[in-house]
């Protein structure tokens, strides 16, 4: 399948049967010396990132993809946003065979997937990780508009530049009691909330969950924010695509913590780095505000569990037959914390 396509390149899906292109570019020390490890990938090994690949295209919608000249079919190399192991942001990578080098493909392509991820994905944030002495591919970073965050140190002595750039269209922003009352903005925080509940989603409520529910919700929240509930929303071209809360605790002996609730983000928008977005700005906050200790919970065994750990938050344990699923079976719940450095 075609995912996008730029001036001279095509960039398609890859398949079980792109096996030797893949193995024949990164089996190539020419072509991984300033990559990962530095090592060329044995065949098994590229087929277990096929594999990998293919379940980031259904749960993700995007991954590793093969690049073809448009005017002669030929494949001359591979890119993607992926995820590495070792961070929980997206990042684009590329790489293409020695015999294309010097052709501009690099610059092309790194265009395209920033465009692609942020139009098509609503990411919130892009990383490049490149090896400081691969001065070729930190100035393409830096022609597309992504800036220099920190260097480095890998364990074998090596150093990485670490970029990023921001979405331009997507907004995290938090929000305040006024503008909680313009009917556009209550209207998006309902259908979010509406669409996450009868999707099955466990955040206090059961599906089908009435349209007249939702607004009775919205507007209580709307008169607790200020000493106590701070919210968060996520953005683009006018749309709401999720939400967060920060809930500051009252008592005397407890104004150094505070507890996450509410993290929602709509079905459609799931997977794209828009939770991280929204937890990351609320952990700033509450850092700012000396709230030091964070807790929250969510439904044992979910995909909210894979996102709080991959964003540092330790397990504590879990409570049996705490809440109700979608289906009204009795549940286990899970609980987190948080230690921000003051």
């Amino acid at each position: 399948m075609i995912l996008f396509q730029t001036t001279r390149l095509l960039v398609r899906s890859i398949d079980d049967a792109d096996l030797d292109d893949l193995h024949r570019l990164f089996g190539n020390p020419d072509v991984t010396r300033r990559m990962g490890d530095g090592q060329p990938l044995e065949r098994t090994r590229c087929a277990e990132w096929i594999a990998v690949t293919r379940r980031n295209y259904r749960t993700k919608g995007f991954g590793l993809s093969l690049v073809t000249d448009r005017s002669t079919g030929q494949t001359v190399g591979a890119c993607g946003i992926v995820y590495a192991p070792d961070r929980n942001q997206p990042e684009i990578l590329y790489a293409f065979f020695p015999e294309v080098r010097n052709r501009g493909y690099g610059g092309e392509t790194a265009a395209a997937l920033l465009d692609y991820g942020f139009r098509h994905f609503h990411l919130p944030r892009i990383l490049a990780t490149i090896r400081t002495d691969h001065s070729a591919s930190r100035k393409i970073a830096e022609r597309c508009g992504m800036t220099l965050d920190t260097i480095e140190t890998d364990e074998d002595g090596s150093q990485t530049a670490v970029y990023s750039l921001a979405n331009p269209g997507l907004a995290v922003r938090r929000l305040d009691n006024s503008e909680m009352l313009d009917d556009t903005r209550l209207s998006g925080l309902c259908r979010v909330l509406i669409d996450t509940v009868n999707g099955g989603a466990s955040v206090g409520f059961l599906p089908p969950l009435a349209h007249d529910t939702a607004p009775d919700y919205w507007n209580a929240v709307r008169r607790s924010l200020g000493s106590e509930v701070v919210l968060w929303i996520a953005e683009q071209n006018g749309e709401i695509l999720g939400t967060v809360q920060l809930h500051r605790c009252p008592k005397e002996n407890g104004r150094h913590r505070a507890e996450i609730a509410k993290m929602i983000v709509h079905p459609e928008h799931r997977n794209r780095g828009i939770a991280s977005a929204l937890l990351g700005h609320a952990e700033r906050f509450a850092r700012n505000d000396g709230r030091t200790t964070l807790v929250l919970d969510t439904e044992a065994g979910s995909d909210a569990e894979f996102l709080y750990r991959k964003n540092g938050w330790q397990r504590v344990g879990e409570i049996p037959e705490y809440a109700l699923n979608a289906r009204g079976e009795r549940i286990a719940t899970a609980y987190y914390y948080k230690l921000l450095p003051e």
